[in-house]
C-alpha cells in the first residue's frame, strides 16, 4: 500500500542557514565595490542632482526617473536610497556596489524562506536562496548600481508576499499595515511590484486546492486585505501620474527606434516577437550563455512567423503552466504556483500588454527568476517524496543524489557569476564584452566610442561610432558623440559636417552637441557660426561652466564690452570653482577691471 505523503508544516530557515545563503551572495558580489560607475549609472546615480543635493525633496518626489529625460519612470524610493548613501559615504561608486550586493544577499534569502513555507525547511529550500544567489543572470542587476531599482522593490515585495502568507496561515483576517508599506515601498523602487496583487491570487488558489476552482476565486475576491493591496496600487498609480504631468505622460514612454524597435510595431508583431524574447530569456536561466549588457536595436530579431522555435517554446511553457493547475497533486499545485509567478511577474516588462522602454534586459528577468527558484525545490522535493512513496527509495539516498546534481549546478552558476562580474568594472570593458557579442547593437557601438573617446583613443573611438552609423543612419547621438574624437583628431570640418548632421537629425536641440559645434566652428575662426551656437547653447543649459569660459573669452578677444566678459568668467567660476584653468581665469579677470 502506498503511503500518503504526508502534508509538510512551514518552518523558518534555521539561522545557520541564512548566514549561510546571505554570506554565499555577498561573497560573489564582493569585489564589484573596486568598480567604477558603468551604463545608466552614470546618469541616474554620479550624475542626478537628486542624489548629489540632498534635500531637494521636488527632484527626489516629482521628477522622472532619468533626469531631464521623459521617460515615464517613477522610482522615487530608489533613488531615496542613492540619496542616503550619497549623504553617508560620498559620491565614490565602491559604496553603492556593496550596497547592491547587501540587498542581493537579502533577496537570495528570502527566496529560501519563502520556499520553507512551502515546503518545510530542508535542503530544497536552502537550494533555492543559493541558485538565486549564484545564478550569473542576475549579474546586470547587481553589478550595475542603476540596477537597484530591480534588487530593492523584488526584497520588499517578497518581505511583503512573506508577511501575507505567514498571517494568511495563522489564521489572522486582519489587513497588515507593514504588509502595505513595504508593498507601496516596492512600488516606489520599480514598476513592476504591481503583479504583488495578482501573486497573492495565485498563493490563495495554489493553498485551497482541495476546493472547486471558482469557488477559490470568489473566496479571494471577497477578502477586504485583497483589495486593500489594490487601494495601495492605485493610490501609488495616481501619485505617480500627478509627479510625472498626467495619467497619460506617466504610461508613454515613446522609446526611440534604437531603444526598442517593438514600440514601432503593430500589436500581432510586437507580441509575437515579444514572446520569443521571453522565451530566449527562460532559456538563459537554464544556459546563461551568452549573457549580454545590451539587448537594443539588432541584438533580438524582430519576428514575422508564428513558427519561430522560442515564439512555440514560450507558448508551450504557458500551456504547461496552465495545465499544472488542473492536477490535483500537491506537488503539481506548487510547481503551477513557481510557473505563474514568472509569467506574472515577467508580464510588466514584457512587451506584452503595452511597450516598455527597452526591448529585453537580463535584469528585467531578476523578480521573475525567484518562480523558476521555487520550482527547482518544489521538483526536488517531490522528486523526494515519489522515491520514498513510489519507489520505495530512500529518503537519504535520494537526496544525496538531488543534493549533489543541484550543488554541482550551483557551483558552476557560481563560477560563471564571478567570471561574469569583472566585464562590468568599466565602460571600456562593458562594451567591449557586448560589441563582441552582439556586433549589430547599435548602441552598444556608440557606448564603446564613449568610453574609447574617454580614454582619449580617439581613432578606434571614430570607428565605433561610424560602425553605429552604419547599423542605424539615423542614430543622431552617435553622430553628436563622432564630433568629438574626430575634432581631437585635428579632421575639423568633418566634425563641423558631422555636428550639423547630429543636429538635423534629432528633434530637439542639444546643449552639449551646440557646445561641441560652436568650439569646432571657433577652431576655423568661423566666429559668427561659433558665437551663434555657443549662445544657443548656454539659453539651453545655463550651468554650463566651460561655455561661460569660451564666451567669456570671446568677448574679452573680439569685442568691446568687457564687463560682458567678465560676467561670463565670474560665472564660469561660481559654476566650477575647480575648472582646470581657474587660476588663469582669475588672473585674466584682475586684468579686465
Amino acid at each position: 500500500m502506498v503511503r500518503k505523503p504526508a502534508k509538510p508544516e512551514p518552518r523558518p530557515l534555521p539561522w545557520i542557514a541564512v548566514i549561510g545563503v546571505g554570506a554565499f551572495a555577498l561573497l560573489l558580489y564582493l569585489p564589484t565595490v573596486s568598480y567604477d560607475f558603468t551604463f545608466d549609472d552614470v546618469v541616474i546615480v554620479a550624475g542626478n542632482p537628486a542624489v548629489q543635493q540632498w534635500g531637494n525633496w521636488r527632484l527626489l518626489f516629482f521628477e522622472d526617473y532619468w533626469p531631464g529625460i521623459r521617460s515615464a519612470l517613477y522610482r522615487p524610493v530608489t533613488i531615496l536610497s542613492f540619496a542616503i548613501e550619497r549623504l553617508i559615504h560620498g559620491s565614490e561608486p565602491g559604496g553603492f556596489h556593496f550596497i547592491n550586493a547587501l540587498v542581493h544577499a537579502g533577496s537570495s534569502i528570502m527566496v529560501g524562506v519563502i520556499a520553507a513555507e512551502f515546503i518545510g525547511f530542508g535542503w530544497p529550500a536552502v537550494a533555492a536562496g543559493l541558485l538565486f544567489a549564484a545564478h550569473p543572470l542576475h549579474s546586470e542587476a547587481v553589478t550595475n548600481v542603476s540596477g537597484r531599482s530591480d534588487l530593492l522593490s523584488t526584497l520588499f515585495l517578497l518581505s511583503a508576499f512573506l508577511l501575507w502568507t505567514r498571517r494568511a496561515r495563522a489564521g489572522d483576517r486582519s489587513t497588515s499595515a507593514a504588509a502595505l508599506g513595504l508593498y507601496l515601498a516596492a512600488l516606489g523602487s520599480k514598476e513592476n511590484a504591481i503583479v504583488l496583487p495578482g501573486l497573492i491570487l495565485i498563493w490563495e488558489i495554489q493553498r485551497a486546492r482541495e476546493t472547486p476552482l471558482l469557488a477559490r476565486l470568489a473566496g479571494v475576491m471577497r477578502d477586504a486585505r485583497f483589495w486593500s493591496l489594490i487601494g495601495v496600487a492605485i493610490a501609488f498609480l495616481l501619485l505617480r501620474a500627478g509627479a510625472l504631468g498626467g495619467l497619460r505622460a506617466s504610461f508613454d514612454a515613446n522609446p526611440p527606434l534604437v531603444e526598442n524597435p517593438l514600440a514601432r510595431e503593430g500589436a500581432s508583431l510586437r507580441i509575437l516577437s515579444a514572446l520569443a524574447n521571453q522565451a530566449h530569456g527562460l532559456r538563459l536561466h537554464l544556459l546563461p550563455h551568452p549573457l549580454i549588457a545590451d539587448y537594443s536595436h539588432e541584438t533580438l530579431p524582430i519576428l514575422s512567423t508564428v513558427a519561430d522555435p522560442h515564439f512555440l517554446m514560450m507558448v508551450l511553457f504557458v500551456l504547461g503552466a496552465m495545465a499544472l493547475w488542473m492536477l490535483r497533486r500537491s506537488a503539481a499545485s506548487a510547481v503551477a504556483f513557481a510557473c505563474s509567478w514568472y509569467l506574472i511577474a515577467i508580464l510588466p516588462a514584457s512587451n506584452l500588454p503595452f511597450s516598455i522602454g527597452t526591448i529585453f534586459a537580463e535584469r528585467l528577468l531578476y523578480l521573475p527568476s525567484v518562480g523558476i527558484c521555487l520550482a527547482v525545490a518544489f521538483l526536488w522535493q517531490s522528486a523526494r517524496q515519489d522515491c520514498l512513496n513510489t519507489w520505495r527509495l530512500r529518503p537519504a539516498l535520494t537526496d544525496r543524489a538531488l543534493a549533489s546534481a543541484l550543488l554541482a549546478a550551483i557551483l558552476i552558476f557560481a563560477g560563471m557569476t564571478w567570471a561574469r562580474n569583472p566585464v562590468w568594472r568599466n565602460d571600456l570593458t562593458l562594451f567591449s564584452d557586448t560589441v563582441e557579442k552582439a556586433p549589430r547593437n547599435a548602441k552598444a557601438h556608440l557606448r564603446l566610442g564613449d568610453a574609447l573617446t574617454q580614454a582619449q583613443e580617439y581613432d578606434s573611438a571614430v570607428s565605433h561610432y561610424r560602425k553605429a552609423l552604419e547599423i542605424s543612419p539615423q542614430y543622431a547621438v552617435a553622430a553628436a558623440n563622432l564630433l568629438v574624437p574626430l575634432r581631437a583628431l585635428g579632421r575639423i570640418q568633418e566634425a563641423i559636417e558631422t555636428g550639423e548632421r547630429a543636429r538635423s537629425l534629432l528633434q530637439e536641440e542639444n546643449p552639449v552637441l551646440l557646445y561641441n559645434l560652436a568650439v569646432a566652428y571657433q577652431d576655423v575662426g568661423n566666429m559668427i557660426r561659433f558665437l551663434d551656437c555657443i549662445s544657443h547653447s548656454l539659453k539651453l543649459d545655463p550651468g554650463n561652466a566651460r561655455a561661460h569660459v569660451q564666451l567669456g573669452r570671446y568677448y574679452l578677444q573680439h569685442s568691446s564690452d568687457r564687463e560682458l566678459a567678465r560676467r561670463h568668467l565670474e560665472e564660469a567660476l561660481r559654476l566650477d570653482p575647480n575648472l582646470a584653468d581657474a587660476a588663469l581665469l582669475q588672473k585674466t579677470l584682475r586684468g579686465s577691471r
